[in-house]
């Protein structure tokens, strides 16, 4: 097995920050990689910077779950925006990481939904 598929196996189906070529950042659920390097995120938020010009333009996507985390962990306010289920080409990746808190927050909101349904 190889690095690369060692560490996809440890963060598949995690909540993990993309940081692409172009300085854009996305925020979702890891789903896979295929041999290309390509990434599928599943449920996709683009970290964006807040300016008036996107919220008049509504170009962005408050998210209960994900947006207080965002906002206590930056000195600039941020916003999300939904980008859905998404490939983002590997040449284009320049790091993925693992978000252990965000995970987290996460699994307890997955969890509090699972009670309400019981």
């Amino acid at each position: 097995m190889s690095e690369v598929q060692q560490v996809v196996d440890k963060v598949i189906d995690k909540i993990v920050r993309i940081v692409i070529t172009d300085d854009r950042e996305y925020i979702g659920r890891l789903m896979g990689v295929d041999k290309t390097r390509s990434v599928f995120l599943q449920d996709a938020l683009e970290v964006i910077d807040r300016s008036e010009q996107a919220e008049l333009e509504g170009r962005f996507l408050y998210h209960e779950l994900f947006t207080p985390y965002l906002l206590d962990q930056n000195p600039r306010p941020s916003v999300l925006k939904y980008g859905g289920n998404i490939v983002i080409p590997g040449k284009h990746v320049k790091s993925i990481k693992l978000d252990a808190r965000l995970q987290k927050v996460y699994n307890q909101a997955e969890q509090e939904i699972l009670e309400k349904r019981s």
